[in-house]
């Protein structure tokens, strides 16, 4: 049974809609209970950094072959994140495109798809970098030579690490920077030394909350940690190179993917595979906040909404602006009938808001979310070659209460914006967690995440 035969399965025969279920129920064995982030903990590569905003690397590798695609075909993925879908697609021998707003997200994602190593020159290499510190390290008065820098250390770096601890991850983290080595070495260490930030300290620094007061384990030392790390690295490019001998080309781009049409030619892709952020007030400038710090690319809130939370697609009351947003209106790009219903579901919103005690912009929130997710459906349209297809991973929410299909919004969204058909698939069920919880969270809707499949 063909993909197509699934999609429009409106007009197939029982016999063929029996065998469309076996599909889908295969696929929902297959996915269900491996669509998070958290499965690709020892997964080669992907376990490189935790990103927990992503989905699984069996997710990808599912879907590719259920969809047929093949070395010929080139994927993109306008959310790539830490690059679970290119380094999938590299592994498969498949070109791949990634695009990714957060700038340090995509250097991380870069990193994780470079493989053009040579593993005995690399492992010479990292051994003897890694060597090199240790001896400095154990001969240097370290404290003493960081004392003014750590002085001058964001707040939640002196609440996180004691600070020997962070005058060993600094004087690694210069080493590293300042030391005359290849490139894209020193992006390998670099990204082992980020890999390691949550495992040197004691308190819980946890995804997606940073919680200085709250003891968790018993850290690691800083050495013996960045050591271990680097090493796992080495042996994963080690073992994914030993069994592919032509890994495909991925490139990583740091751009804004409601201008896609810019960067990457018209009817082009083959293949869309994407999980845009869901519309759950999770600030994803916010929780990059410590690595962000660390590296010293930004230094406080102010600073990361300048250089991170503004190059983001809305999907947090962080990212929006009450002053700045009373004219705004909901895009033409929104079918009139989600319109009507967006509207009274975010006129809903500003009157919970104001019985709130937090206040919380759920209705700007909500407005500049599907804005901005229709700019962008519309832009995955251009670029996807006609009768190919695209798969969006979403959730809905619930805010205040109020409940939101995102997945079904972005489904007619898709449609209006030029695409043919589309179909969803229930992956989970999600937020039950919160029916427990007291106050702003508690509310008594299922929730769950979805598969949305376009075809253009």
């Amino acid at each position: 049974m063909t993909l197509d035969k699934w999609i429009h399965f409106k007009s197939s025969s029982v016999s063929e809609k029996k065998d469309i279920d076996s599909i889908l129920t295969e696929l929902s064995r297959k996915v269900s209970q491996k669509v998070t982030f958290v499965n690709n903990a020892n997964e080669p590569i992907h376990r490189w950094f935790k990103f927990p905003a992503g989905f699984s690397a069996s997710l990808v590798r599912n879907s590719i072959n259920i969809f047929r695609i093949t070395s010929k075909d080139t994927i993109l993925d306008p959310f790539t994140g830490s690059g679970t879908v290119n380094v999938e697609a590299k592994r498969l021998g498949i070109t791949s495109v990634g695009v990714e707003a957060h700038p340090l997200v995509a250097k991380i994602a870069q990193i994780k798809t470079y493989w053009e190593f040579e593993p005995k020159e690399l492992y010479t290499h990292v051994t003897s970098i890694i060597n090199d510190i240790e001896r400095k390290l154990n001969s240097k008065r370290i404290l003493h030579d960081y004392e003014d820098q750590i002085m001058k250390s964001p707040k939640l770096l002196l609440k996180v690490y004691p600070p020997e601890t962070l005058a060993r991850l600094y004087f690694i983290r210069d080493y590293i920077t300042h030391t005359n080595i290849d490139d894209h070495i020193r992006d390998f260490l670099l990204l082992a030394l980020l890999g390691i930030l949550r495992e040197v300290t004691d308190v819980d620094v946890g995804w997606p909350y940073i919680l200085p007061k709250k003891k968790k384990r018993i850290a690691k030392p800083v050495m013996e940690a960045f050591r271990e790390r680097v090493l796992l690295m080495y042996h994963d490019l080690k073992e994914v190179k030993e069994q592919v001998q032509n890994p495909a080309m991925a490139e990583i781009y740091n751009f804004d993917s409601r201008f896609l049409a810019k960067i990457i030619n018209e009817n082009s892709i083959d293949f869309i595979f994407t999980s845009p952020p869901y519309l759950n007030n999770y600030d994803y400038a916010d929780r990059t906040r410590l690595e962000l710090y660390f590296l010293g690319w930004c230094t406080s809130w102010r600073d990361i909404t300048e250089k991170i939370r503004r190059r983001l697609m809305i999907a947090a009351t962080t990212q929006v602006q009450r002053s700045k947003m009373r004219n705004i209106k909901l895009s033409g790009l929104i079918p009139p009938e989600v319109t009507d219903e967006l509207n009274e579901k975010i006129s809903q919103l500003a009157q919970e808001r104001e019985k709130r005690s937090g206040k919380k912009d759920y209705d700007l929130m909500v407005l500049g979310y599907f804005n901005d997710i229709s700019r962008i459906l519309s832009q995955m349209y251009a670029v996807l070659k006609p009768k190919k297809y695209a798969v969006i991973i979403v959730g809905d929410s619930a805010p205040y209460g109020v409940y939101i299909p995102t997945h079904e919004y972005i489904a007619k969204i898709s449609k209006f914006v030029g695409f043919s058909d589309y179909r969803i698939l229930l992956l989970r069920e999600r937020g039950k967690r919160w029916k427990a919880i007291k106050g702003i969270r508690r509310h008594n809707i299922d929730l769950g995440e979805y598969m949305v499949v376009l075809k253009k």
